[in-house]
């Protein structure tokens, strides 16, 4: 349970702040932003559940399933290419953190 709200905390804090320009910059930023919320909640969703299913999940396996999270909501027109890219990255570079809270969890 601590690994899917350590997953699900990163992947919102990765998300959010990858796009605050997209919030305050824009004219429709209020809209935006509950538009994002939404989908940032499916991501980490996502994340956890796929994650979740992967006994002893690795670095090789996280990044596929990141990829593929954020692939599948790229199709949308809430954020451009760049965005979706940038926060893919982000959240790869979290795995050091993942890793250490399932050798953690693997411990106990």
């Amino acid at each position: 349970m601590k690994l899917k709200k350590i997953i699900t905390g990163l992947a919102i804090g990765t998300l959010l702040g990858g796009v605050l320009k997209f919030f305050f910059n824009s004219s429709s930023g209020k809209k935006n932003r509950e538009k994002f919320l939404k989908i940032s909640k499916k991501i980490s969703l996502e994340l956890v559940e796929k994650s979740g299913k992967i006994a002893a999940l690795t670095k090789k396996e996280y990044f596929l399933i990141v990829d593929n999270v954020i692939k599948k909501h790229a199709k949308t027109d809430l954020l451009e290419a760049e965005a979706w890219i940038e926060i893919a990255e982000e959240l790869k570079k979290r795995w050091q953190d993942i890793s250490r809270e399932i050798k953690d969890k693997n411990k106990n």
